[in-house]
């Protein structure tokens, strides 16, 4: 679809209208009525009027910032696992006593710092970042963030906490995005992904205390935990999970979005009354090379498990991505919030409408992204599009 051509008709139902009603959209019927009141969805902002967010440059370029380069993306990989197995079998106690001093050092506001810290030096400035919403968000209200595509460990996303999100010098009080994310107006987000992320290095020391598990009972805790406070706490999901970050290096023609049959975050979104605020990070999903090997059955497995079953590569066999030209860009809210509890298929299928919308509008920004289609599949929806590679060979 094109970008100048966003005319699609959304209808939302009226919440006064009795249950089980709905205006219904069918192929070739587009008026099959029952009681319900039609109403736009948000149109994305033309990419020419958006705000793209100045970049702290990391002026450095000497071999120094080649290594925190490397180091930054092997551990946020968990490439340093192997020599920590390694380290355990031979010095077990050694090894033991030194994570437990680690563990403790994370509990300081200094040691996380100067993690973050080092994190912004050893980030790229490729990743960029783009404001498309027509108003700032009201921080006086709660979100639910989505984001799009998963990737490996949703890399760009963790670039732009990791270079733009640093603690403050001057005021104590401000620790970086735990305290409230600038890209988003200043909104406090917790991240709710897969329970081990707050454990892994580099992410617990800059998410601090704003990540957790992504369970519907910890997601429904933050909203109404925070709900009347004088400072509302927002949640960030990542729908398509590890199932998607399987579809990694998949095309260089398709963008695989992994939310086919995924009520669950757009069913919290209804019962709680918030908004869903969609943020896609384009060319993530072409950062790295992924195995095609039986990739649908491996994704259908990880969303049973919830294990990371992905193989993927950088440059040189490494962590390090084949390419950073990456850009965030956030839209308008999906009014979630107008929903009924019963209408929750509705309103996956609205959202996912909404998504590719904001998708064909802003693909070009992207060198990578500017040629792909978006697909939508689920365990049951393989894509019926054969891979054509992006990377044939690192």
């Amino acid at each position: 679809m094109a970008s100048s051509s966003i005319t699609e008709d959304f209808h939302l139902p009226d919440k006064s209208t009795p249950r089980g009603t709905r205006q219904k959209n069918t192929p070739g019927n587009n008026n099959i009525s029952e009681p319900s009141t039609a109403l736009s969805l948000p149109v994305p902002m033309p990419p020419a009027l958006a705000r793209e967010l100045p970049v702290t440059l990391v002026r450095s370029k000497g071999l120094n910032r080649m290594l925190a380069h490397y180091l930054v993306h092997s551990m946020r990989c968990l490439g340093h696992v192997p020599a920590l197995a390694v380290a355990l079998r031979l010095r077990t106690r050694r090894t033991l006593a030194a994570m437990m001093v680690y563990a403790l050092l994370r509990r300081t506001d200094w040691w996380n710092a100067t993690v973050h810290n080092f994190i912004r030096f050893g980030s790229s400035n490729r990743p960029r970042f783009i404001q498309a919403q027509r108003k700032p968000y009201d921080s006086s209200k709660q979100y639910l963030l989505s984001q799009h595509p998963h990737g490996v460990l949703l890399c760009p996303l963790f670039t732009w906490l990791g270079r733009e999100e640093t603690p403050s010098a001057t005021n104590p009080s401000d620790k970086g995005f735990s305290t409230g994310m600038k890209a988003l107006n200043g909104i406090v987000v917790n991240l709710c992904f897969a329970p081990a992320v707050q454990f892994y290095t580099l992410h617990g020391e800059m998410y601090r205390d704003k990540v957790t598990d992504v369970s519907a009972s910890t997601i429904k805790n933050i909203l109404r935990r925070t709900r009347d406070k004088p400072v509302k706490e927002s949640v960030c999901v990542c729908p398509g999970g590890f199932s998607e970050a399987v579809y990694t290096g998949y095309s260089d023609k398709h963008e695989v979005s992994f939310i086919k049959g995924r009520y669950g975050f757009i069913k919290i979104a209804i019962e709680e009354g918030v908004d869903i605020i969609p943020v896609y990070s384009f060319g993530a999903q072409d950062m790295y090379w992924g195995a095609d090997w039986k990739r649908h059955e491996r994704a259908r497995l990880a969303q049973q498990t919830g294990l990371p079953l992905m193989a993927w590569s950088g440059k040189y066999g490494t962590n390090v991505p084949l390419q950073e030209d990456t850009v965030t860009v956030t839209f308008d809210p999906f009014p979630t919030s107008t929903y009924r509890p019963d209408q929750v298929e509705l309103a996956h299928a609205d959202y996912c409408r909404y998504l590719k919308i904001c998708f064909d509008t802003y693909k070009g920004c992207c060198p990578s992204t500017r040629n792909k289609e978006l697909v939508f599949v689920g365990k049951d929806s393989p894509p019926q599009v054969s891979p054509a590679r992006l990377y044939s060979a690192l």
